[in-house]
């Protein structure tokens, strides 16, 4: 089955959804952006916060969290305040580089896995196209960590761009 080619009608405008969990994501914003602008779209980012069932299975370094091994648990006492996901530092980061793009965006941000959740977001806002940023990792460390840029890509109910770092990044 062929697909047609990424489109967007200037009377009905598409809606590019990209992830964004930092400056490792930063090439994946900066692309969606370029893309939203260039085909008068509306882009949507969502930040997605690891849920407190991730981290208690064992924080993965690519999550930005403290190292651990994957089954080792966690205590987070029940009165520890946890800060909302809209009040995150990434959450500034989006507006502080899209604060003077002429593009319509918004930011939402949510929790849970972050491959499950892009995918929920694309199907419930009907994106056109969804952007990730990829890594160098390694096929032994994608096969233990996981690679959101692959279950997207997967599950996706519609196009994936996967952007990768700068060669100077690595």
């Amino acid at each position: 089955m062929a697909r047609e080619p990424l489109h967007v009608d200037p009377y009905r405008p598409g809606l590019i959804l990209v992830g964004f969990g930092g400056e490792t994501s930063r090439p994946a914003l900066v692309r969606a952006a370029e893309l939203a602008k260039g085909l008068h779209a509306r882009l949507l980012v969502a930040h997605v916060a690891l849920s407190l069932d991730k981290i208690a299975l064992g924080a993965l370094p690519s999550a930005g969290l403290p190292e651990a091994p994957i089954a080792t648990p966690i205590a987070i006492p029940l009165d520890t305040p946890m800060p909302s996901p809209e009040e995150s530092p990434q959450v500034a980061q989006v507006h502080e580089l899209l604060g003077e793009a002429e593009i319509q965006y918004e930011v939402v941000a949510v929790t849970g896995d972050p491959a499950e959740r892009l995918v929920d977001l694309a199907t419930e806002r009907k994106a056109t196209l969804i952007v990730v940023g990829g890594d160098e990792r390694g096929f032994l460390e994608r096969l233990l960590e996981g690679s959101v840029a692959t279950d997207v890509s997967r599950h996706a109910p519609c196009d994936v761009l996967v952007v990768r770092p700068p060669a100077n990044a690595q």
